[in-house]
């Protein structure tokens, strides 16, 4: 009996000491070899994929340490566009739970660092915009959703026929620079970059159990006005195992817009106004956007009408209002949005309420006027006045002669 134990406790020890040999040497090869595995297999696939270039300086896996990460991310624009990238990231660490990789399963990671991200938005001078071309290369193409990309085994995700791996992401975190450019409006681009914190919590590629959704958070400004274009968004994300299947709610707000930076958007809209923000309430079931649950409402103060928009108002130029409200309805998917025509909706909301207000404007008009009158009126009196008394002491200089 004592023998059979020793035999055991001696075959388990050499099962253990083989365990450690193999993760020791797993451990190296995937930190030694990862990027070449990598630039090999699995980036040709996903440039065909996606119709772009990409290029990475290393990526490395830490089996024993818990932990793995790629850097110097580069991700060329699709063709037709003079800007050279679309994305560029210095560092992604990921921090794995080793006991679920030991376990198989769920793929656990504990948190995902992004650090400068960098994305470049771009329309060109023909109105096409490159994120969206690269959306549609991933839809046509059937691609996984982004948590397949967070683990080198994951890659096998991007096969047809082959099953998702189970991944959770209990904490991802990420500060991004997003700078958008549209050379679809003057000669000269119009250019504006975004400083923005992004934090999200249990995110899945599966379904955990019902009801159960991740939350991401996109807060920041305008980078070189940081009180300008206040973004706070939100959002409730479904299991992410497909690009075409995604559930995902999304409210929030983006304040303070600075309109000088959008006064060619809206100038082509025939308005100006000194205050524009928005309020954004999205439903998407299976990546489609429900129409009957998703609204964004544009608020604008203190307009002033020009060209046909004024015309249409009867000559009114100015419309001072604390806060018209602009309903504008969208449909289309998640990735593909479809806005209602927004010149559209300002105008009826514009000619709504001047119709509706017509009277008070006109009066308040009518008062401006007339209290412009009485300042020329007691203005004229004034130097009237003034011209007179200098007369009089002129004359009463000369009579002193």
């Amino acid at each position: 009996m004592k023998k059979t134990g020793k035999i055991v406790g001696i075959s388990l020890g050499v099962i253990v000491l083989l365990l450690l040999v193999v993760m020791v040497a797993a451990n190296s090869i995937l930190a030694n070899r990862l990027s070449e595995t990598l630039k090999q297999y699995v980036v040709p696939g996903l440039e065909e994929q996606l119709g772009v270039s990409i290029d990475f300086e290393s990526a490395k896996v830490q089996v024993l340490g818990g932990y793995a990460e790629i850097r110097g991310v580069k991700i060329g624009n699709p063709a037709g566009f003079d800007e050279p990238e679309f994305a560029a990231m210095s560092e992604c660490r990921v921090t794995l739970k080793l006991k679920s990789l030991i376990q198989g399963g769920i793929i656990e990671l504990s948190a995902v660092h992004i650090d400068g991200l960098e994305l470049m938005l771009v329309r060109n001078a023909e109105g096409l915009f490159n994120l969206a071309l690269i959306l549609d290369r991933i839809e046509a193409e059937g691609a996984a959703g982004p948590c397949a990309l967070l683990t080198v085994g994951a890659a096998v995700a991007l096969q047809p026929g082959t099953d998702i791996p189970k991944i959770l992401v209990r904490g991802l975190s990420a500060d991004a620079i997003v700078r958008f450019t549209d050379h679809s409006i003057l000669k000269d681009p119009l250019q504006f970059t975004f400083d923005l914190v992004v934090d999200a919590v249990n995110l899945a590629t599966f379904e955990r159990q019902e009801n159960a959704k991740g939350m991401v958070s996109i807060k920041g400004a305008l980078l070189e006005r940081p009180e300008a274009c206040i973004v706070d968004l939100v959002a409730l994300v479904g299991p992410m195992s497909n690009v075409d299947k995604l559930d995902v709610e999304i409210e929030g707000t983006i304040r303070s817009i600075d309109v000088e930076l959008i006064k060619p958007y809206t100038k082509k809209l025939d308005f100006e106004c000194e205050e524009l923000g928005l309020e954004l309430g999205i439903t998407c079931k299976d990546s489609m956007i429900d129409e009957d649950e998703s609204l964004v409402t544009f608020w604008i103060s203190d307009i002033s009408l020009l060209g046909d928009l004024k015309k249409k108002a009867h000559g009114i130029g100015k419309v001072e209002v604390d806060r018209l409200l602009l309903p504008v309805p969208v449909q289309g998917t998640l990735f593909k949005p479809e806005f209602a025509d927004f010149g559209k909706a300002l105008r009826d909301a514009v000619l709504d309420y001047v119709l509706e207000h017509g009277e008070l404007i006109l009066r308040e008009l009518e008062d401006e006027a007339s209290t412009e009158l009485e300042k020329l009126k007691e203005k004229g009196r004034l130097e009237l006045k003034k011209v007179t008394d200098d007369l009089d002491h002129k004359l009463k200089d000369i009579l002193k002669f």
